[in-house]
């Protein structure tokens, strides 16, 4: 058996944690009652955006809600009333975009989380159902392209142009895979494929 650097409390496997701080929650300054009062007051910004959304969205807002109002596990097993649901997958995801976690490795942790954690629990089966949770309060993303040397923004009336009107950067970095006939040249002349954006 692995040693931890701590006496066994219980047959469960732990030991006893050497490196939890000292301090309390309270004494951090950590109030059960602020995150709660700030996730339904988060809520209260995105329920309009939510209930717009289309046919779902009061029905995206309740699970929106029901998840801010639910905690990990049961309060009664020792579960703080400030982790619910939506806080600990929006914490999780946070940290899985942070230091670029792949999906795998996420669920991964999910399944070892939802293992650690006292039974039942409401840890998400992995990283789709994470996400689903917290869907209703994302929004969309649009990728614009740039100028290479930070001239322009390929939108609005620069939307359509292949090179910089500044500069004249290509919008696009050179691709040097020809095309010949076989691959849908009209008259036999070579030609450039478009490649991605300049960075």
């Amino acid at each position: 058996m692995l040693d931890c650097g701590g006496d066994a409390d219980d047959d469960s496997g732990g030991g006893t944690n050497d490196f939890v701080p000292s301090e309390s929650i309270e004494d951090l300054g950590l109030d059960d009652n602020s995150d709660k009062d700030n996730l339904e007051e988060m809520l209260k910004h995105f329920k309009a955006d939510i209930l717009l959304a289309g046919a779902k969205g009061a029905e995206n807002f309740k699970a929106v809600k029901d998840a801010a109002k639910k905690t990990v596990y049961e309060k009664s097993k020792g579960c703080p009333t400030h982790w619910s649901l939506l806080r600990f997958v929006l914490e999780l995801l946070i940290l899985k975009a942070k230091y670029g976690w792949s999906d795998s490795s996420f669920n991964d942790l999910l399944k070892l989380l939802s293992w650690l954690l006292p039974k039942p629990n409401f840890v998400p089966a992995n990283t789709y159902q994470a996400k689903k949770v917290v869907s209703p309060l994302t929004m969309g993303v649009e990728r614009i392209h740039a100028c290479p040397n930070h001239c322009i923004l390929y939108r609005g009336k620069y939307e359509k142009l292949d090179k910089c009107p500044t500069c004249g950067a290509s919008r696009y970095k050179r691709n040097d895979i020809f095309h010949g006939d076989d691959e849908g040249s009209s008259n036999g002349k070579k030609r450039k494929k478009k490649g991605s954006p300049e960075r």
